[in-house]
């Protein structure tokens, strides 16, 4: 019995955006948290990086999230 895809291919594609959304909104909030500065310029340290880097966005986003969430700031005494 083979198995069927629950989501047609529309479907998982807006799915694989919104996720992909989420991880550089993820990345965006740590950008603008270590940077102190808003989004769009938090955006646009991302791009940077991917650029030099020659990584995609999306890519280098999961990354800072990774790293971030395997090395949470400890609270200030």
């Amino acid at each position: 019995m083979g198995s069927e895809s629950v989501l047609s291919s529309s479907e998982e594609a807006r799915l694989d955006l919104l996720q992909n959304w989420a991880v550089i909104e993820q990345a965006k909030g740590i950008m603008m948290a270590t940077y102190r500065c808003g989004p769009d310029e938090a955006f646009t340290l991302l791009r940077s990086a991917s650029q030099s880097a020659n990584v995609q966005v999306r890519v280098l986003a999961a990354r800072v999230v990774e790293r971030a969430t395997m090395n949470p700031p400890r609270p200030r005494t």
